[in-house]
């Protein structure tokens, strides 16, 4: 609790980096019961990213904001973050049911990247695992976001086979870069 503490004292400039830090060390990696102090945590801190990012935003909402950012290391981070979120039904819940952030996830071409690619992927797999958890009668297959988790379903489970560059491909892919003789 010091260091939440400690960095939402930083300035103003790295409050959300820092909530955003702090926030991919409580909820972790892997899936945790929804009584868990981690989990219940988790929730609050999700919402206040979201409005240090854009006030009066979901988080969702604030997602796709960041991820329309032209910064690699940026986009990056945020992937890393929705991919540990998305292991929670709610916040799966709440990408699939949010239509332009399950958009861009699910699109391979929002990211040119190999390393883009590669977490936007992840995200989606993470988002397929717990829809298919929730469809197997896991956490949260009672819970407020299976609709939205169900009627997506088909588009994430598409978009996880497809890979990182989508069906198909190979790599990343490669910008056409025009030129003008004697410029």
């Amino acid at each position: 609790m010091a260091s939440l503490l400690a960095a939402l004292q930083r300035p103003a400039l790295h409050k959300s980096t820092a909530k955003q830090a702090m926030l991919r060390r409580v909820v972790g990696e892997r899936r945790i019961p929804a009584a868990h102090p981690a989990h219940i945590a988790a929730t609050p801190l999700a919402r206040a990213g979201a409005a240090a990012s854009a006030p009066g935003a979901t988080p969702a909402e604030a997602f796709v904001q960041q991820l329309g950012q032209p910064f690699l290391e940026q986009r990056v981070a945020v992937y890393r973050c929705l991919a540990a979120l998305a292991a929670r039904d709610w916040a799966a819940g709440q990408a699939c049911a949010h239509s332009p952030l399950l958009d861009h996830l699910l699109d391979p071409t929002t990211e040119a990247s190999k390393q883009g690619c590669e977490w936007r992927h992840a995200c989606v797999v993470a988002l397929a695992a717990t829809i298919e958890d929730v469809r197997a009668g896991g956490l949260g297959a009672d819970g407020p976001h299976a609709a939205a988790l169900t009627a997506a379903a088909d588009r994430v489970e598409a978009a996880a086979r497809a890979g990182p560059y989508g069906a198909g491909r190979a790599g990343p892919a490669e910008h056409v870069v025009a030129t003008m003789p004697g410029a």
